[in-house]
């Protein structure tokens, strides 16, 4: 089957721009076909790759995205604005939240809702930083100290190791040091690594030596995906100016070879970016079953709007990928909304309140129905955007809301008729809930 360019780009990140830049750019690709740069040598950090365990292990979920940074060879080209725009958030967040010499951190992971941070830091300097902000060691899981934080457990959580350190946020039902000890597990070998499914192995054989590298596997009922492809990575390599490879491990069963895919793909592709800067070179290659491309861009292609770090995830190839896979997970394990009722009344002048710092006080009441967690129920004034969890307006994390039960909200802006309750999903999902105001 022949994939339309529109669909390909899209699948790829890149949008489909209504004026492209004509033949020219393909002509290039095929003039510079052989002659161009190639995928980054080399390979992803070791402990930072023993320590991403295999999907499924925590979420349910088959699918997750990893990306990398190589700080260390990121600051040989620190004049560089992409460079040091991957660079400025792991440093910084060392330093400033855990008073690290950010020279110290060597390789930097984000692997669903954790941070991984690899270097030279020193693990008793890490324990006592996040023992000064009153964070507990709940246990020493597989050599790695597992951290809560001290108001909210249930929520943030840390792991210490030697040379690594982890930090992690509660995702959809799964605790944050559910995650930290999944992490642990990996590094001590005890579980499955996600270096070492076939897939991905055979992904980062070809693009694991980049200074930015991103890649996710996905089985075909699990979210949308370029045609007969297993998975899709891409490196970054700044040498004056951006090397970027794309590469794609084909289905064994595509009706046509992995370098026919590449040589059409890389040209829609070198027509799609030369629209937005030149082109030097290009060239397209295959590894087994691995097709890729890489070209070579300036700097400027991946800055403007936005900081630098976060136009390269939306521009990249794995991160729509990463959302559909997310979506799908959603619309397969998404828990139906309660059913449920609220009404809900102004307060006199003065009346107290249980959060909001504004003037105008609204009694929210539970009317009937099944009881809610606390931190899946809010409400929400549509006209001036103002939010309020009720987990934020007295309820602890693992309260629950039940028929009677009466929430004070102070708004800045009477809500009138507009008021709305809604409800989160543990999975991204919302919903509505019936409300009439008294």
């Amino acid at each position: 089957m022949t994939v339309s360019r529109r669909r390909l780009l899209e699948a790829l990140g890149v949008g489909a721009a209504a004026g492209l830049a004509g033949c020219s750019a393909v002509d290039r690709a095929r003039s510079l076909a052989g002659g161009g740069p190639s995928a980054p040598e080399g390979s992803l950090d070791a402990l930072t790759s023993s320590a991403i365990y295999a999907p499924g292990r925590c979420v349910d979920i088959e699918h997750r995205m990893l990306a990398v940074r190589d700080i260390a060879s990121l600051r040989e080209h620190g004049d560089n604005e992409v460079a040091s725009g991957l660079i400025d958030r792991p440093t910084g967040k060392a330093e400033l939240g855990f008073d690290l010499d950010p020279s110290t951190v060597k390789t930097y992971a984000q692997y669903g809702p954790t941070e991984v941070f690899v270097g030279t830091f020193d693990r008793e300097t890490l324990l006592e930083s996040y023992r000064s902000d009153d964070w507990t060691v709940a246990e020493t899981h597989h050599g790695v100290d597992v951290l809560l934080h001290p108001e909210q457990p249930e929520r943030y959580a840390g792991g210490v190791g030697d040379g690594i350190f982890f930090t992690s946020t509660r995702e959809r039902a799964t605790p944050p040091a559910e995650f930290v000890r999944a992490h642990a597990e990996a590094l001590a070998g005890e579980t499955e690594r996600y270096r070492d499914d076939s897939e991905m192995k055979e992904l980062l054989s070809v693009l694991g030596g980049g200074d930015y590298v991103s890649a996710i596997t996905s089985e075909p009922d699990l979210g949308e995906r370029p045609p007969n492809t297993r998975a899709i990575g891409r490196a970054l390599q700044i040498d004056g100016g951006i090397t970027e490879t794309v590469a794609f491990l084909f289905d064994e069963s595509a009706p046509r070879t992995p370098q026919e895919y590449i040589d059409e793909w890389s040209e829609q592709w070198a027509e799609e970016v030369g629209s937005t800067g030149p082109l030097s070179s290009v060239e397209q290659a295959t590894e087994g079953r691995v097709g890729y491309f890489s070209t070579s861009r300036p700097t400027s292609a991946f800055t403007g709007e936005g900081r630098v770090a976060a136009r390269i995830r939306e521009t990249g190839p794995t991160q729509p990928m990463q959302t559909l896979v997310d979506e799908q997970y959603t619309e397969d394990h998404g828990l139906e909304p309660p059913e449920a009722t609220f009404s809900y009344r102004l307060l006199d002048d003065g009346a107290g309140v249980d959060c909001g710092d504004g003037d105008n006080a609204v009694a929210v009441t539970h009317e009937s129905g099944a009881t809610i967690p606390a931190q899946r129920v809010g409400v929400a004034h549509p006209k001036t955007n103002d939010i309020y969890r009720f987990s934020r307006c007295g309820y602890g994390y693992d309260d629950e809301i039940a028929a009677g039960d009466t929430v004070r909200v102070g708004f800045e802006a009477s809500p009138g008729e507009s008021l709305v309750v809604f409800w989160n999903g543990p999975h991204g999902n919302s919903e509505i809930l019936p409300t009439s105001s008294e």
